[in-house]
């Protein structure tokens, strides 16, 4: 029964059995098809390729079209390793079907497909189990449930979760919503054991999308309010000897890549996306937010109310509203300056999924707003 006290359980539990029951409604492949595909195959070609295939990404089938030419002559992926790091245990579980069911042990079975969908799910889900345990800090069980319904069943993060899971914003939500989670309680009660954490997921997060290792800056910020706070938590970084857990940890996820590059790029450090730029004095910043073609708030309204939420953040929000303000305004200059603003397939502004996370906390502030017993008032004095 105390499980009825806590009704933003009750909206996690609802998550889990829609999903179960669900999930291949929504499905963007059929069993004869494959979930391989686009982007996807970018990021899955290590796990067959250094399972099966010698480290040759050249698997001779549909997929290989994704392939780019390197300066070595060899065709491989362009993107990190870090989506198949993550798809690595569901991975192993697929082998491990398809070994007991006779089915082709090449990665590409519908064993495979079917266990990294189902393992993308499943982290999708974990973010908001992450999410949960976040904003449960900072409001009650009421707003929480109300801001957890309107994230995933309001937002496109609900079709990176079941459309199209394997893609990389539903993975990068949950390792942002992780580290939210571990700002809870990181500057009260550091430990060897945060740092380590932190490291992990700051090297996944750089690892999968470079650039998104910008929403850091919120973390590091976390209740610095002025010049004299930012100053102590430069200090704090600097004269912590368990700092270089952390950066020791980043650097252990990237030497595979850097390796991985050497080999087959020539150089330890390389850009693998040849032809592709950003052109900083050109940011579609109005067509990225509102255009037809995939705007954001065009296609997502209930960003808007996450952005009205940062004037009814205050007190403990407020002393995070600033640097969350000045990294969401940073990472829509940033994107807006691709070449294809657009990002391809798919629904509006699919590259901000992820930040959804940080935005439920200004989301929270206007919900509980709008369930004070003011607004309750008013409401009631104008029935």
């Amino acid at each position: 029964m105390s499980i009825l006290k806590k009704p933003s359980l009750i909206v996690l539990l609802f998550f889990i059995s829609f999903s179960f029951v669900f999930m291949d409604l929504f499905r963007s492949w059929h069993l004869e098809q494959t979930n391989f595909k686009y982007d996807v195959a970018h990021y899955y070609a290590y796990l067959p390729a250094y399972a099966y295939n010698n480290g040759s990404m050249q698997f001779n089938n549909e997929s290989d079209w994704y392939l780019i030419t390197s300066p070595k002559g060899k065709k491989t992926t362009k993107v990190t390793y870090g989506m198949a790091a993550m798809y690595s245990p569901f991975f192993l579980l697929g082998h491990k079907i398809a070994s007991n069911e006779k089915a082709k042990l090449d990665g590409f079975s519908l064993p495979y497909a079917i266990t990294i969908h189902w393992g993308s799910i499943f982290y999708c889900l974990l973010g908001m189990f992450f999410l949960r345990n976040f904003l449960i800090h900072h409001f009650d069980e009421k707003v929480t449930s109300v801001v957890l319904l309107l994230v995933f069943l309001g937002t496109n993060l609900f079709a990176y979760t079941y459309f199209y899971s394997e893609m990389s914003h539903g993975y990068l939500f949950t390792l942002f919503s992780a580290l939210l989670y571990l700002s809870n309680s990181f500057y009260e009660k550091p430990s060897s054991y945060k740092f380590v954490i932190l490291g992990i997921l700051l090297g996944l997060i750089s690892l999968i999308r470079p650039v998104d290792i910008l929403f850091s800056v919120v973390f590091f910020l976390w209740g610095v309010v002025n010049l004299n706070e930012f100053k102590n938590r430069i200090l704090f970084y600097l004269t912590n000897p368990r700092t270089l857990i952390t950066l020791s940890i980043v650097v252990l996820i990237w030497v595979p890549q850097c390796l991985f590059w050497k080999e087959n790029m020539g150089s330890y450090l390389y850009f693998s996306y040849p032809g592709e730029n950003f052109f900083w004095n050109d940011p579609q910043i109005i067509n990225i937010l509102f255009s037809y073609r995939k705007g954001w708030m065009l296609y997502t309204p209930i960003v808007i109310f996450m952005f009205i939420g940062f004037l009814f953040m205050k007190k403990q929000h407020g002393r995070n509203r600033m640097s969350i303000i000045i990294i969401v305004l940073l990472i829509i200059y940033i994107y807006s300056c691709w070449w294809d603003w657009t990002f391809g397939g798919g629904f509006g502004g699919r590259v901000f999924v992820p930040y959804y996370a940080i935005l439920a906390l200004p989301l929270g502030a206007f919900i509980k707003w709008i369930l004070s017993s003011t607004v309750s008032k008013f409401i009631y004095t104008i029935k």
